[in-house]
């Protein structure tokens, strides 16, 4: 029974090294390790300083809000007895459940610039819903 254990032990150990050691250390090879400083090169570029300044405000905003509005909604779910809260637990519980790349892709799909359904006719008619996407594609 311990020689089965041990051969499970070596093939999980096998299967997340395929899956995560190797190729991180195929990027860290790539990106330190092959002569060129390509992490000093982008960084010295304006416009990702700028927009790793806009992703760590908008994280510690999110981080804040959060916080207040999640630790406020569970002690509304556990101390009180109200209509709805079966519905408001289980939509508290959605984002946990849904993928976020499946939710970008539905985003993409509806207001897309191209091929989404209501991008393009937004588009036409002049609104900018999707005008960051295609700015970031152009590129």
């Amino acid at each position: 029974m311990r020689a089965r254990a041990g051969v499970r032990v070596g093939l999980v150990v096998a299967y997340v090294f395929l899956l995560v050691a190797w190729p991180l250390w195929m990027v860290i090879e790539e990106t330190f390790l092959s002569g060129e400083n390509y992490v000093a090169i982008a960084l010295s570029d304006p416009t990702l300083r700028r927009a790793i300044g806009v992703t760590l405000a908008a994280s510690a905003c999110a981080v804040v809000l959060n916080t207040v509005f999640g630790v406020g909604l569970g002690i509304l779910l556990v101390r009180h007895r109200f209509p709805g809260r079966r519905l408001l637990s289980a939509l508290t519980d959605l984002p946990a459940s849904v993928s976020p790349i499946v939710v970008g892709l539905a985003l993409l799909l509806a207001y897309g610039p191209v091929n989404g359904v209501l991008g393009a006719p937004l588009a036409d008619a002049g609104c900018g819903s999707s005008s960051a996407f295609r700015a970031s594609c152009s590129q």
